[in-house]
């Protein structure tokens, strides 16, 4: 975790000093590889610590990345590619992992961990599609604000336009 945290905190001047070389995009793909191993990192937690622990280690195994994962749902609700990228190795492995043992308790933990991770997921789509409309909305208001101030600096010329011409007219 301290190798990928580090790897990833090493890109950031470069991006602060290259920023233009690559469309926004491919910064984000970037972006994404550093969550996918961040998030493998943290996944890796409930198959290393669910086998032999204790119902209470078992739980705080599991605990651990659902609660990294819903912390990442405010953080990356605008950009789910790279929510994704965290979260489906973090909850998704983990959850199957779960599921495959032979242990009815730990194969509820299963349950509960996809559901969990299915909860985020629906919470993650539905935040983005109403943030998105909400940016949609600010720029169409922007874009029409512009256009009827300059609409209105026109009709303002034209209205000074027209009363000179009166006044010229009646002198």
């Amino acid at each position: 975790l301290i190798t990928v945290t580090l790897a990833r905190l090493a890109l950031s001047p470069v991006y602060r000093t290259h920023r233009e070389q690559l469309p926004p995009r491919q910064w984000v793909q970037v972006f994404a590889i550093g969550a996918f191993f961040t998030g493998a990192i943290w996944g890796l937690y409930v198959p290393l610590f669910a086998p032999s622990s204790t119902t209470l280690g078992l739980g705080m195994a599991v605990l651990w990345p659902c609660g990294i994962a819903a912390g990442a749902l405010a953080a990356y609700t605008i950009v789910p590619f790279v929510f994704f990228a965290l979260v489906v190795p973090m909850l998704g492995a983990p959850s199957i992992y779960l599921l495959a043992s032979h242990e009815p308790p730990i194969q509820l933990t299963g349950v509960g961990m996809a559901c969990f991770f299915a909860f985020l997921a629906l919470v993650v789509t539905l935040s983005y599609r109403s943030q998105r409309a909400h940016l949609i909305t600010i720029l169409t208001n922007t874009r029409l604000t512009r256009e009827l101030e300059s609409r209105h600096a026109a009709i303002q010329r034209l209205n000074s336009e027209l009363e000179e011409r009166v006044a010229d007219r009646t002198r």
